[in-house]
């Protein structure tokens, strides 16, 4: 899934995560995700999880 937002980050040379930021990679990785976080314009949140068995995720 990728989400692509044209705001802006503030500040926008801070390379802290915040904690939405956190909160959305502990729970792509607890189901064996991987989360990108493209910060330049436009932001954009790419969100890749495998769909092998999705019973086992539950």
């Amino acid at each position: 899934m990728s989400v692509s937002n044209d705001g802006k980050i503030n500040p926008p040379s801070s390379k802290r995560n915040g904690i939405g930021q956190e909160g959305m990679l502990l729970r792509t990785q607890m189901v064996g995700g991987v989360l990108e976080i493209q910060s330049t314009y436009p932001y954009t949140v790419i969100t890749r999880i495998p769909l092998t068995n999705q019973m086992d995720i539950l």
